[in-house]
């Protein structure tokens, strides 16, 4: 069972979306939400690939 997971917002960023979600990783977070209401199903896919 993970403790905490991080959901994101690139919106509320300060760097660039694959940059955070690698520190994200580096602090040892393991259960990222990706949640880019804004983004059209293809470019949501498309990100989410390279999370992958």
């Amino acid at each position: 069972m993970h403790k905490f997971f991080f959901i994101t917002d690139r919106k509320q960023f300060k760097k660039p979306f694959l940059e955070t979600i690698k520190d994200v990783l580096d602090k040892g977070i393991r259960l990222i939400q990706i949640r880019e209401k804004d983004l059209p199903d293809d470019e949501l896919f498309e990100l989410t690939q390279k999370v992958l």
